[in-house]
């Protein structure tokens, strides 16, 4: 399925850091509307893990402080 908010034909980079939490993903993709910014960055994550989950892949629990 193609991110319909996403420039067609711009590249999309996709940028993993280790972090002693996790690993960090960062994607850089042009946006085809200004105004459809957030909603990019919306479908980028649920996309995202979607596909982290469907690989079996746990995410990372930080521990919290309890108030």
């Amino acid at each position: 399925r193609v991110c319909p908010y996403r420039e067609p034909e711009s590249p999309v980079v996709v940028i993993v850091l280790g972090k002693p939490w996790g690993t960090h993903y960062r994607v850089k993709v042009y946006v085809h509307e200004s105004r459809e910014q957030f909603l990019l960055m919306s479908d980028i994550m649920v996309r995202g893990t979607v596909a982290i989950r469907s690989l079996g892949i746990r995410f990372a629990l930080a521990p919290y402080a309890a108030t």
